[in-house]
C-alpha cells in the first residue's frame, strides 16, 4: 500500500484464521507504516537466497483427494525459460535530464516516465457497459488518452473488485476452502487446499464465483500470485528452489523431524516457498472463458524482500503479518517470476512496496514486454492508483485517527494532487485507477463522529475496530464507509478522468459491500446518469519546488516531500478545483504540454536571516531555500501575464528572489515583529510563528503537540470560518510570518485574519495578512496552512481577484468542491453552500443530491439558474449541479 493505505488483500489468502484477530489491534500501526514506509532507505544487507533443484511433481486442484482435500504439492519441475540461479542485475535506468535535485517520492520514488509500447494487452470493458456517454475532465491533451484527464467513454469504465474468489463463496460470504501446510518449516513443506463444511468441489465453487462476478457487472479481478507466507498459486520454477543459504530447515524441529514440535519460536523460524500447483492456471482459464480479465498481483515478494533487508514496508521484525521468514529473491529472480505470471495469461501486473532498484527494474521490464504495470502511488508504472477513503476530520481527536490514513487533512485533495494531477501532467503515457475501501468506519448516524469510534483498547492506546466499530459505551455502530462508494466513484470518474474503479474487499464491511448483488452495475449506472458536459476547464499548474536540504538540516528531502504531499498539496488541489480549475502537478519546471491559466508554486522557503548568515533557526534549523531559478521567470509579469501564487512552507526569507518578492508585495525587508520564543539570546531574530510546542531552547518537544497559531474560528472576508487545522500537519507544523497589518499597504492585502502571537505579556490575538499581492498577478501566502474550510475560502477570494471574476465560494462551506459546468460538492459536515457557478442567469440546470448511502434524496430538473446557487447539505451527502440533461 502506499499511498498508500494498508493493502491487506495482497496477502490475506493464508493464515486466514489470524486475520480478524490481528486486524483490529494492529491496523493502525500497519497503515501508518504503509503510508510512509516506502521512503525508507533500502538496506541491501540481508539474508542471501540461493537456488536449488526440485523434483518433478505436478498436480492440479481439479481432482479432490479421498479425504476431501485438494492435492497441491509444493514442488514442481524446473521448466525451460527463466534461470532461477541467474545473477541478479537491475535493468539500467533510463537517461534523465535537467538538474540534479533529489527526486521527490510518493509511496514510490519518481522515475522517468516509460511509455508502454503499442503492443500492450488491452483491458476489456466492464461487463454490461454498452453506453457511449462521454465522461471527461476537460483537461488539455489528445483525445486518445486518459492520463491527462481525457475523454473516457462508459464502455471503457472498469469496475474492479479486489476480493477473494478462491477460498470464499461469494454468494454466501462464507469461507469454503483454506490452506494447510505440512512440515511448514521443514525441508519439504507441502501446501494443501482443504475444504470447509464438507465442500469438495473447488472447480464448481470457482465457476460459481466467476459467474456471480459477471452477473454483478464486474469485468476483471486481481489475484495474488504469491502470499507473504510463501504460498505460490502456481508451479514457479523461480521460487520453488529458493532457500536460505546454509540452512538445514529440518533442524528447526525436535529431532530434525518436521512432524515434531519446533525447537525455536515460530516467528524466528525460516521457511521455503510452497506451490499450490495449477491454481492460477485454472482461475485464469475459467475467468477468460467468461470474459473476465485477471491481473497478477506480485506485491507479497516486496514484503518478503523488505523483511529480509530490514527496511521498507514489511521490513520490521514484527511484520510477520505481511511476510514470513522466506528467502528474498534477487531483482533478476523477481523479473523472472513476473515473466512466469505473464505467461499464465494475466492482463497486467500489480504491485507496490518494492525497494527502489527493484521497482525501477520492474517498470522498465514491463514496459519492454508491453504489459501494463498497476502501481500504487505515482512515479512508476503506467497505471497509477489513488485512494478516496476519508474526508476532512470533524474533530481534533479525529485528526489523530486520520494520521494513519495518509494525511491529517484533505484526503480528497491529497489523492487528487499527488496522484491524478501528476498523471495529468505526464499525459497519455499514464492511466489512473481510483480505489475506495473501508479502512475507517463512518457512522451511518451522521449526528455522530468517527472520533466516537476511536476508543481506548485498555492499553492506553486508541484504536478503531474496523470489523465491528463500537462507541465508547460498547454499542455497535452502523458502518456506512462502503455506502459512500458510489458517491466517491462518481466524483472520481467524472472529474479525474479515471476509467478503472477499484473496490477493495479486505475487511469485513468491504467484503460484504462487494458481495452486494449488482454493486458494479449500480456504480456504473450512477456514473452514466451524470455525463460530463462539453467543457474545457482552465489548467492550474501546481509546481513543487524541490528543496536542497543537506544532512545539516532537521528534515530530509524525502521527509519534507512526504509531509507536503499528504497535506499542503491536498489543500491546494481542493482549493483550485473548487475554483473551477483542472490541476496538473510538476516538479521544478512549468508544465508545457498545454496552456496554463494559473501557476501555484509550492516551495520550502525558510527562516529569515540569522546572526551566522546561514538563514538557519529554530525550530526547523533548515538551510535557506531560494526559489528555483528555473521558476523565477514565472514571477515576472512581463514574461508571464497569468496569475502566480507562491506558497512557502517554512516562511519568507530575506535574500535571493525572496527579497524582491517582499518589496513587490509591499512587505518590509525585515518584519518588525520578532518572536520572543524563537529569539534565543538575540541570535535568531525571526518573525516566524510555529504550531510546534517548544522548550526553553526553542527545540521542538515532539511531533503531535500543537500550539495553534490561529484561533479555532475567526473572521476572514467578513465571514466566520474555521482556521486551525486538526493535527500537527503531518510532521512539519503550521507556520506564519507575522507582518503588522498597518505596515502593509491596503492595496497589497488580499486576505487577512487573526494570528495568535507570542509577546512579553503572553499570547495575544492580532489581525495580520494571510495573502498579499504585488497588484500584477503575483500572490504570496504568509501562512503555511489553514483548516480546509478557511484555506479554500481564502483561495476563492484570491483567485477571484486574480482573474477579475466572482468568488466561487460566496460563503465558506465544509465541502470538497469541484466546480465547472458540472459541479460536485461532497459535504464532510452538515453545511450550507452558496456558489457562483459558470452559468448565465436563466440557464436550465439539473440539481441532484445523494445522501450518505448514495440514495437520491433530491432531483430538480430543468431549473433556471440564479446565482449564487444555494443548498443545504447533510453530512456526507453529495450535491451535483450540471446543465439540464434533457
Amino acid at each position: 500500500m502506499s499511498s498508500s493505505t494498508g493493502n491487506w488483500a495482497a496477502f490475506n489468502l493464508v493464515r486466514r484464521t489470524l486475520f480478524p484477530i490481528v486486524l483490529a489491534s494492529l491496523l493502525l500501526v500497519l497503515l501508518a507504516a504503509c503510508s510512509g514506509g516506502d521512503d525508507e532507505e533500502y538496506d541491501e544487507d540481508g539474508i542471501e537466497a540461493t537456488a536449488t533443484s526440485a523434483p518433478s511433481v505436478i498436480s492440479t486442484p481439479d481432482s479432490p483427494r479421498d479425504d476431501g482435500t485438494l492435492a497441491v504439492p509444493t514442488t514442481q519441475p524446473t521448466t525451460s525459460g527463466a534461470d532461477p540461479t541467474a545473477t541478479a542485475s537491475a535493468a539500467p535506468p533510463p537517461a534523465t535530464t535537467g538538474t540534479a535535485k533529489p527526486s521527490p517520492t510518493d509511496t514510490e520514488p519518481d522515475a522517468p516516465t516509460t511509455t508502454t509500447p503499442d503492443t500492450a494487452t488491452p483491458l476489456p470493458p466492464a461487463a454490461g457497459s454498452t453506453a457511449t456517454v462521454t465522461t471527461s475532465s476537460g483537461a488539455a491533451g489528445s483525445e486518445s488518452g486518459t492520463g491527462s484527464g481525457q475523454t473516457v467513454t462508459a464502455s471503457e469504465i472498469e469496475i474492479f473488485p479486489f476480493l477473494d474468489i478462491i477460498f470464499t463463496d461469494l454468494k454466501t460470504g462464507l469461507e469454503a476452502f483454506d490452506v494447510e501446510i505440512e512440515g511448514e518449516f521443514g525441508e519439504s513443506p507441502t501446501a494443501f487446499m482443504t475444504s470447509n463444511e464438507g465442500e469438495t468441489d473447488f472447480l464448481g465453487l470457482l465457476r460459481s464465483n466467476l459467474d456471480w462476478l459477471k452477473a454483478q457487472g464486474y469485468g476483471s479481478i486481481e489475484m495474488p500470485m504469491v502470499s507473504g507466507y510463501g504460498d505460490v498459486m502456481f508451479d514457479s520454477a523461480v521460487l520453488s528452489p529458493l532457500r536460505h543459504e546454509g540452512v538445514d530447515y529440518n533442524s528447526q524441529y525436535e529431532n530434525s523431524n518436521p512432524e515434531k514440535d519446533l525447537r525455536i519460536d515460530e516467528e524466528a523460524a525460516l521457511t521455503r516457498y510452497r506451490m499450490l500447483s495449477g491454481l492460477a492456471e485454472v482461475v485464469i482459464r475459467e475467468a477468460s472463458e467468461r470474459g473476465i480479465a485477471v491481473a497478477g498481483n506480485v506485491e507479497a515478494l516486496a514484503h518478503i524482500i523488505n523483511r529480509a533487508a530490514g527496511a521498507g514496508i514489511g521490513g520490521g521484525e514484527s511484520e510477520l503479518l505481511i511476510s514470513g521468514n522466506l528467502p528474498a529473491p534477487s531483482i533478476e529472480q523477481v523479473l523472472q517470476f513476473i515473466d512466469e505470471v505473464i505467461a499464465l495469461g494475466v492482463v497486467r501486473i500489480s504491485a507496490e512496496a518494492y525497494p527502489e532498484d527493484y521497482d525501477l527494474a520492474i517498470t522498465n521490464h514491463l514496459a519492454t514486454v508491453g504489459v501494463p504495470y498497476k502501481h500504487t502511488g505515482a512515479g512508476l508504472g503506467d497505471l497509477w492508483t489513488g485512494y478516496y477513503y476519508s474526508p476532512y476530520p470533524d474533530s481534533a481527536l479525529m485528526g489523530q485517527a486520520y494520521n494513519y490514513l495518509h494525511t491529517a487533512d484533505a484526503m480528497f485533495g491529497a489523492t487528487n494532487g499527488s496522484i491524478f494531477a501528476r498523471a495529468r501532467a505526464e499525459g497519455d503515457a499514464i492511466d489512473t485507477v481510483i480505489v475506495v475501501g473501508a479502512y475507517l468506519p463512518i457512522p451511518c448516524d451522521t449526528s455522530r463522529s468517527v472520533a466516537e469510534l476511536f476508543n481506548d483498547d485498555g492499553s492506553g492506546q486508541r484504536s478503531i475496530d474496523n470489523e465491528i466499530p463500537t462507541y465508547s459505551d460498547g454499542s455497535v455502530a452502523d458502518n456506512c464507509s462502503t455506502a459512500m462508494w458510489s458517491n466517491l466513484l462518481l466524483m472520481g470518474a467524472a472529474r479525474q478522468g479515471v476509467r478503472i474503479l477499484e473496490v477493495t474487499a479486505d475487511v469485513t464491511p468491504s467484503i460484504a459491500a462487494v458481495a452486494t448483488p449488482g454493486l458494479g452495475t449500480q456504480i456504473l449506472n450512477k456514473i452514466l446518469a451524470h455525463p460530463v458536459p462539453d467543457q474545457t476547464l482552465p489548467i492550474a499548474n501546481v509546481i513543487f519546488d524541490t528543496p536542497g536540504f543537506t544532512d545539516e538540516d532537521g528534515i530530509s528531502n524525502a521527509e519534507f516531500w512526504e509531509s507536503v504531499r499528504d497535506v499542503q498539496i491536498g489543500l491546494i488541489d481542493d482549493a483550485l478545483q473548487a475554483a473551477g480549475y483542472q490541476t496538473v502537478l510538476t516538479f521544478d519546471a512549468p508544465w508545457t504540454a498545454g496552456e496554463v491559466a494559473l501557476t501555484y508554486i509550492l516551495t520550502a522557503g525558510g527562516n529569515e536571516e540569522t546572526a551566522d548568515g546561514e538563514g538557519l533557526g529554530p525550530p526547523y534549523w533548515n538551510s535557506y531555500q531560494d526559489i528555483d531559478p528555473a521558476l523565477q521567470d514565472l514571477l515576472d509579469p512581463t514574461k508571464n501575464p497569468t496569475p502566480v501564487f507562491i506558497h512557502p512552507i517554512y516562511g519568507v526569507p530575506e535574500i535571493g528572489a525572496w527579497a524582491s518578492l517582499r518589496q513587490s508585495m509591499g512587505l518590509p525587508a525585515r518584519f518588525e515583529y520578532q518572536n520572543p520564543v524563537l529569539s534565543i539570546d538575540g541570535e535568531y531574530m525571526t518573525s516566524l510563528l510555529t504550531s510546534w510546542m517548544l522548550d526553553s531552547e526553542a527545540e521542538a518537544t515532539g511531533i503531535g503537540e500543537a500550539s495553534p497559531i490561529t484561533p479555532t474560528v475567526g473572521q476572514i472576508l467578513g465571514a466566520s470560518v474555521r482556521l486551525t487545522p486538526y493535527g500537527d500537519v503531518s510532521g512539519i507544523g503550521q507556520t506564519a510570518n507575522y507582518a503588522n497589518l498597518a505596515s502593509v499597504p491596503d492595496a497589497n492585502v488580499v486576505v487577512s485574519g487573526p494570528l495568535m502571537v507570542p509577546g512579553s505579556g503572553g499570547v495575544s490575538e492580532v489581525s495580520a495578512p494571510y495573502i498579499v499581492t504585488d497588484g500584477n498577478g503575483r500572490y504570496l501566502w504568509l501562512v503555511s496552512h489553514l483548516h480546509h474550510e478557511g484555506f479554500s475560502f481564502a483561495m476563492s477570494q484570491a483567485i477571484a481577484e486574480a482573474t477579475g471574476s466572482q468568488r466561487v465560494l460566496a460563503q465558506p462551506a465544509a465541502v470538497h468542491l469541484y466546480t465547472g459546468k458540472q459541479t460536485f460538492a461532497f459535504a464532510y459536515e452538515a453545511t450550507n453552500v452558496s456558489l457562483n457557478l459558470p452559468f448565465t442567469s436563466g440557464d436550465l440546470i439539473d440539481i441532484t443530491v445523494y445522501d450518505i448511502s448514495g440514495t437520491e434524496i433530491r432531483s430538480d430538473l430543468g431549473v433556471p439558474y440564479s446565482g449564487p446557487f444555494g443548498a443545504s447539505l447533510d453530512k456526507y451527502s453529495l450535491l451535483v449541479v450540471e446543465p439540464a440533461r434533457r
